[in-house]
């Protein structure tokens, strides 16, 4: 399948307009920069592929980013910007995202590659969400790869510190279950909070979904109508909805 580089911006925009409606694009290239919920934010977006080392492990796959890159996003945490590194696979329904602080310990002089699985996909689709545990060496600590729903992105944004602080997949899913509002396209939004302990820590996420109902059946009454391609340039759009 030819990957469509253009799709990636709506793959983060798409969801966190359904998120809240305080929600604004500051800048499309990537980084994605936004503002959500009174934030800042940027995003690095790719789309995860094959690691090249099939014979090992055909399951890998990664994201790569380029050190100039990496070094934008520091200078913008350093000014109080949260950033965020995900991966999509290609549909744009599951999100692949790493801890910030990994990334930024990895010294590779061009290239940076981060890893996950491939069978993630399966796992976030059927349990909510998957995780691809690693020795972070240089972190000296144990970190996870987590693949989460599109739907989730705006409650993995406002909490990215705390989500990789969870130690296992089913904490993360226990604040999913807690959360239900926070990854639903369906009814009102609202805020809250959900509480976890981790060890000696409580981790408190919060969540400030501002959005409005939507009716299912609008979207795909446009698709029909337009027989699934854009109305402007008449690309095919049926692969973003199957």
């Amino acid at each position: 399948m030819t990957l469509n580089s253009g799709l990636l911006y709506n793959f983060v925009k798409d969801p966190l307009r359904q998120y809240s409606e305080n929600f604004q694009i500051l800048d499309k290239r990537n980084p994605v920069k936004f503002r959500l919920n009174g934030r800042n934010y940027s995003v690095h977006v790719s789309y995860v592929h094959d690691s090249g080392n099939a014979r090992e492990n055909d399951d890998e796959v990664r994201i790569q980013i380029s050190r100039q890159l990496i070094e934008e996003l520091r200078r913008r945490a350093n000014e109080a910007e949260k950033v965020a590194f995900t991966g999509f696979f290609e549909n744009g329904k599951i999100f692949v995202a790493w801890d910030p602080r990994h990334i930024f310990s990895l010294n590779a002089r061009h290239v940076v590659s981060v890893y996950a699985r491939q069978s993630q996909k399966v796992g976030a689709e059927l349990n909510q969400a998957a995780v691809h545990q690693f020795n972070a060496r240089l972190l000296g600590e144990t970190s996870f790869a987590i693949a989460l729903p599109a739907s989730a992105l705006g409650l993995y944004l406002e909490n990215i510190e705390h989500f990789h602080r969870l130690d296992s997949l089913e904490a993360i899913q226990q604040v999913l279950g807690n959360a239900p509002s926070a990854t639903s396209n369906a009814g009102f939004g609202e805020a809250g909070e959900v509480h976890f302990q981790v060890g000696e820590h409580r981790e408190r996420f919060i969540y400030t979904r501002q959005a409005y109902p939507r009716d299912p059946r609008f979207a795909q009454q446009v698709l029909e109508a337009y027989k699934r391609t854009c109305c402007v340039c008449s690309r095919q759009l049926g692969h973003l909805y199957t």
